[in-house]
């Protein structure tokens, strides 16, 4: 019954800030929930008059998988998701990129990423060990959920909502503003043992040696 909607929406094909930009940065969310995981791109750009312009890029999602997968392993596949879109996406803009920026709001997300793959059961190694490589030089934050932008995609939105959606459109308003107003949570370990550690059996071995010949002889 929304499907006729769509005809309302309307994208800006320019993404860049008026003028000559003097810094453009690369803001990336994601987010799951049972029926889904997304990935969305921003675009943030400054010209020489400080005018701040930023604008969604481009995003991608995947349903959910019909076999039962625990909230934090979907949390992590949209991760992955927004690993692999900023992988096609970057050599794509043909622009020079100051600094990119990943804001997930799964905590258990951030302390999995934090941490060596090999701690993690394979399901989790797996994925980690992609995202680890395809973000390298890339930095992790986290974010509130009412700050996500693909939040609302993960979760399902109509097109009526998503057509004067600013938060979609424009991203969280603190990305147009300056660092400081920035959500200030970097790579931190969760406040609880992360689940999906590997198990490590320490075995001991214990060598009996003979005395020496020469202390029984002399």
């Amino acid at each position: 019954m929304h499907l006729s909607q769509v005809n309302e929406i309307a994208v800006d094909r320019l993404v860049l800030a008026n003028g000559q930009p003097t810094e453009i940065q690369l803001h990336g969310f994601c987010d799951s929930s049972k029926k889904a995981y997304e990935a969305c791109l921003y675009l943030r750009s400054v010209n020489q008059q400080g005018e701040v312009t930023t604008k969604l890029l481009c995003s991608k999602s995947r349903v959910a998988p019909v076999k039962k997968v625990t909230l934090p392993r979907l949390e992590l596949c949209g991760s992955l998701l927004l690993a692999q879109l900023i992988q096609k996406t970057v050599p794509a803009l043909n622009l020079k990129i100051d600094r990119i920026l990943l804001w997930p709001d799964s905590t258990i997300v951030l302390s999995w990423l934090a941490a060596s793959a090999s701690k993690w059961k394979t399901f989790v190694e797996n994925r980690v060990s992609q995202i680890q490589e395809l973000t390298a030089g890339c930095e992790w934050r986290h974010v509130a959920s009412a700050s996500n932008p693909a939040d609302l995609i993960s979760r399902g939105t109509n097109p009526e909502t998503l057509t004067n959606c600013r938060l979609w459109w424009v991203g969280p308003d603190w990305l147009s503003q300056y660092q400081e107003q920035w959500p200030n949570t970097p790579l931190l370990w969760h406040p609880e043992p992360p689940p999906e550690q590997r198990e490590v059996t320490t075995v001991k071995v214990m060598i009996q040696c003979s005395p020496a010949e020469f202390i029984t002889r002399f």
